[in-house]
């Protein structure tokens, strides 16, 4: 028997897998050390949240009622730091709503101001203590709601079906179209 030495180099196939960001396991890790953390609490942060969590499960809540104009939305603005764009409006069917039209120039047709059908308002004022008179907002509450207010704009009784969601003409009665009689 004969032992003979061969010299080899063996090749080892190593994948580094990447994800979708396209960075390796290591690069990963190191950006992930890098993240900011968020920040500790203090004893008299955690002292205020806890006094809101005792004492806020109640009120303050915010109450809605109809807010028509004319049979047009005249309430809140839907959203007051973006009106919405004009074109987006003529899609929507709410350019001829009678809305506030803003920012018209020769080359932009402008924005809309949309307003919601509906008012809101907050019951129970929050005290510089951090608390809530609860029998006072009780019976704002009550009296709110003899004057028609709702705690959900669902709820409100009367509101306007926007163009949108209107539904669609009925299908008149078919005919044939190709010029034959029909069997009648």
């Amino acid at each position: 028997m004969q032992a003979e030495y061969v010299e080899r180099k063996d090749m080892v196939l190593r994948i580094k897998a990447k994800d979708s960001m396209g960075r390796t396991r290591e690069q990963r890790e190191a950006m992930e050390a890098n993240e900011p953390k968020p920040p500790k609490l203090g004893e008299a942060t955690r002292a205020v949240h806890t006094i809101c969590a005792a004492e806020h499960t109640e009120y303050p809540k915010a109450m809605y009622r109809l807010a028509l104009k004319n049979g047009l939305p005249a309430g809140d603005i839907a959203s007051p730091e973006y009106p919405m764009p004009y074109d987006l409006a003529l899609q929507c069917g709410l350019a001829d709503q009678g809305f506030k039209r803003i920012g018209v120039t020769r080359d932009s047709p402008g924005n809309l101001i949309v307003r919601l059908p509906w008012i809101t308002r907050l019951v129970g004022t929050v005290k510089e203590d951090l608390t809530i008179d609860v029998e006072a907002a009780r019976a704002e509450e009550a009296e709110l709601r003899k004057k028609g207010w709702v705690d959900s704009p669902s709820q409100i009784k009367g509101l306007p079906v926007p163009p949108a969601e209107q539904e669609f003409d009925a299908l008149p009665d078919e005919k044939p179209s190709n010029g034959a009689r029909s069997a009648a």
